[in-house]
């Protein structure tokens, strides 16, 4: 019976919001309608949260059991991501001034003075690929279910600019950062979903929306997550490198370091692959608030697979520990 009520809910918000969109859809353009199976397809899609009484189904990858994946149509993609631009305009809190970002929590380390943000992805349950990349130096936990937690130490934006050697990227928090601005949707798993993010070990609100008001609403999660990321191309003229903040951290990239610049080249690199929701998957990325190919390839793709691109339904985040790497790279 409660399943029959959440399926009802779901499908009352969904008509409820076509019904108060369906003159924008009609007229900005002709082939960009909702057809009727859009329609069925999203409501089809019913994500439940966790009630700690429904078992968990999630099984380990085997070779001989095949991964069947399958994603929503572009129509219905777009309109979650129409419906994510509406509801998320503004950030809670701009701290325009003095504007935090988030640098990847290093493993064995504290944030020292600095706050914690933890956030919690329950990933694929059916046949899960989650797995480390690389070195695995970051504070990152894939646990025994093939989920993963993602550590962050909060620190102010101002200490980062472009790099003269790598591109890279942070966490951000809001739009309001002056930075080239990289939107990433996670499609986490649709059943009994236990997403969770803390801040400072603290859990935040979760429903209807997860909004972090202590920094901004750019990080937003339900039964799905969305990142967000200030991007910074290099540039072969900065005379600034990565700061000194006082504890050992990480950014997002790809930049290898090679073993002409340190004899332990392979220490530095590591990453994540989140292997998201198999059934009806609804990833989505956006670079500056658009998304088209020639971005993906210059931009996004420095950092960050999104691999819906190629027909599979994960993500692999890069990282690259700078704080201890050789002076003449950290700060060339």
């Amino acid at each position: 019976m409660k399943k029959h009520v959440k399926i009802l809910l779901f499908v009352a918000i969904v008509v409820s919001f076509l019904s108060c969109q369906k003159e924008t859809i009609v007229t900005e353009n002709e082939q960009e309608k909702l057809t009727i199976e859009s329609i069925y397809e999203m409501i089809g899609k019913v994500e439940t949260a966790y009630n700690g009484l429904e078992p968990k189904e999630e099984y380990e990858v085997y070779d001989s059991l095949g991964k069947v994946e399958t994603f929503v149509s572009d129509e219905v993609l777009k309109l979650l991501s129409q419906v994510h631009s509406e509801n998320h305009k503004e950030p809670m809190l701009k701290s325009a001034s003095n504007p935090m970002v988030g640098v990847i929590k290093v493993n064995g380390y504290t944030c020292g003075n600095y706050d914690l943000l933890e956030i919690f992805m329950d990933c694929e349950d059916s046949n899960p690929g989650t797995c480390y990349l690389g070195n695995p130096h970051a504070d990152w936990t894939v646990d025994g279910n093939k989920n993963v937690w993602l550590r962050f130490c909060i620190v102010p934006l101002s200490n980062f600019s472009n790099h003269k050697l790598m591109d890279y990227a942070v966490l951000a928090f809001d739009k309001g950062g002056g930075a080239n601005f990289v939107e990433r949707s996670f499609d986490n798993e649709d059943k009994n979903n236990k997403n969770q993010t803390k801040y400072n070990n603290v859990v935040c609100d979760r429903y209807p929306n997860m909004k972090l008001s202590y920094v901004g609403d750019a990080v937003l999660q339900d039964h799905n997550t969305t990142l967000a990321f200030y991007y910074f191309p290099s540039n072969s003229y900065s005379r600034t490198g990565f700061p000194n903040l006082g504890i050992e951290y990480s950014v997002f990239s790809k930049f290898q370091v090679t073993p002409a610049m340190h004899p332990f080249y392979f220490a530095f690199n590591g990453g994540v692959l989140t292997d998201d929701e198999d059934s009806k998957n609804a990833n989505w990325w956006k670079f500056n608030g658009r998304q088209n190919d020639s971005d993906y390839t210059s931009f996004v793709s420095t950092f960050m697979d999104c691999e819906e691109r190629w027909g599979s339904s994960s993500t692999r985040l890069h990282y690259l520990l700078v704080s201890q790497l050789p002076s003449n790279i950290k700060n060339p």
